[in-house]
């Protein structure tokens, strides 16, 4: 191994733990911590730190995505091998991770904490689907759809380079 693909191990190593220290924890969030949570509305202290330690997580995770991904990229596309489908499904995952981005930027702790003291106010159907777009579920959602686009890419990486 030359210095080059040792560089890139460790690129490729640092995204895929910054994207299970995010999906991972959003899903543990999701399932375990947030029914817990709502049991115990009492407690908002330690949901607010709890939440702030997350969050903490969650931003180093897209600092380290964002980074990683962009050199990920560029060694990728400009191997000669890669396809259509590849560069195709690419620009998915690229666009599902900004959305997944914008969610947490955009709401920040105000999401997490959403979705423990869910209010039910009257909202119209598109103030609804406006929320579900940018929501704590739709985010998990997306960190789960991506993990696959990533998979299937590690597919199409190893197809091409069998061929």
């Amino acid at each position: 191994m030359n210095i080059a693909e040792v560089f890139l191990l460790i690129v490729r190593w640092l995204h895929n733990i910054a994207a299970i220290t995010w999906i991972g924890g959003s899903l543990f969030y999701w399932l375990v911590l947030r029914p817990n949570y709502r049991k115990s509305l009492n407690n908002d202290v330690l949901n607010g730190l709890v939440l702030k330690q997350f969050k903490g997580f969650v931003d180093t995770s897209i600092l380290v995505l964002l980074v990683t991904g962009i050199i990920m990229t560029f060694d990728r596309l400009t191997g000669g091998f890669i396809g259509v489908p590849y560069a195709a499904i690419l620009g998915i995952k690229f666009l599902l991770a900004l959305w997944m981005f914008y969610i947490v930027l955009s709401k920040s702790q105000r999401l997490l904490l959403t979705t423990i003291h869910n209010t039910s106010e009257s909202k119209s159907l598109w103030q609804k689907a406006g929320e579900t777009l940018v929501s704590y579920n739709t985010l998990v959602v997306l960190g789960v759809v991506v993990f696959l686009l990533a998979d299937i890419l590690s597919q199409l990486v190893e197809k091409a380079l069998i061929n």
